[in-house]
């Protein structure tokens, strides 16, 4: 399975060029809606990697010493789309250590002292989140680490195909194998309203990415589709603004490949209650992350 993933982020290494008209854009706007209906009948696994890249940071050097860019996370991803469940793990193939459960709650293994302690993860219910200011860029700084992916799951990341702008459309490269990458821009408030996301849902996403300094409403992204119209990378650039001057970029990069009955992934489903404790702030959860990146001497 390894290998199928580092070869589809390959398979679009050689391109040719091409432009867009407007009805061409309208062709490919379709093109990356399909691909994430053709997701949900689909698992797949393959990689995230979060990464934060400073783009603007007003202020002097001091400033612009308190948010410094790099590898966030990085680590193996299981999608279920028909579910809208999502598990991260260290390594392809090993026991998840965050687990996403779209619009429920999100889940992170503890590092638990005694084998004897049966409650071996943390939970966060989205219905319980509190209201969230958006951090300063002192704050932003201060809290910026491998927790943030427990904000940037990778359902809603596909979840963007869904609010592609028409116009921002514009076909980069066609490969030879008939691969296309493309680059555009999303709405978050469109994707939600093609989706179908309720009120609430929307309310606690808007929480989570406010807790990141994450308020606009449109984000640039680039996909690479396959000949067939399936997605095999996506990678969506949000932006923090802890203030009117300052842009961040959190990027997330996600490589896809579909499963298949070989490779006998168990289904995703989430810690049964009596194994789980729930904590009341996401930073309890961010830090909770953070002790399995200590925990596994760093590889995160």
């Amino acid at each position: 399975m390894r290998r199928r993933v580092l070869l589809a982020v390959v398979a679009a290494a050689v391109f040719t060029t091409g432009a867009c008209s407007q009805g061409e854009r309208k062709q490919l706007a379709d093109a990356l809606t399909r691909s994430v209906k053709l997701a949900d009948d689909q698992v797949y696994a393959g990689q995230m990697v979060v990464a934060l890249r400073p783009r603007n940071v007003s202020g002097g050097p001091e400033q612009q010493q308190q948010v410094r860019g790099g590898t966030l996370g990085q680590l193996a991803v299981t999608l279920d789309r028909s579910k809208r469940r999502a598990a991260l793990s260290p390594t392809p193939g090993a026991p998840p250590i965050v687990l996403f459960d779209a619009g429920t709650a999100v889940y992170a293994r503890r590092v638990t002292r005694s084998e004897y302690d049966r409650r071996k993860w943390a939970r966060l219910d989205y219905a319980r989140l509190p209201d969230f200011d958006v951090p300063s860029l002192r704050e932003l700084g201060q809290a910026s680490g491998p927790g943030d992916i427990a904000v940037i799951d990778p359902v809603f990341l596909t979840d963007l195909l869904r609010g592609v702008l028409t116009g921002s459309v514009e076909l980069v490269r066609t490969a030879k194998d008939g691969s296309r990458l493309l680059t555009f821009n999303t709405s978050i408030d469109k994707a939600e309203r093609k989706i179908r996301i309720d009120e609430a849902d929307r309310k606690e996403r808007a929480k989570l990415l406010r807790s990141l300094a994450i308020t606009g409403d449109v984000h640039k992204g680039e996909a690479i589709l396959k000949a067939d119209g399936t997605v095999s990378s996506l990678r969506i650039l949000l932006t923090e603004r802890p203030d009117k001057r300052t842009a961040i970029d959190l990027e997330a990069t996600l490589t896809l490949v579909p499963l298949t009955a070989e490779d006998r992934v168990p289904a995703l489903a989430p810690p049964s209650r009596d194994v789980t404790v729930r904590v009341p702030a996401l930073a309890a959860l961010k830090g909770t992350i953070r002790e399995q990146l200590i925990a596994l001497g760093g590889r995160l």
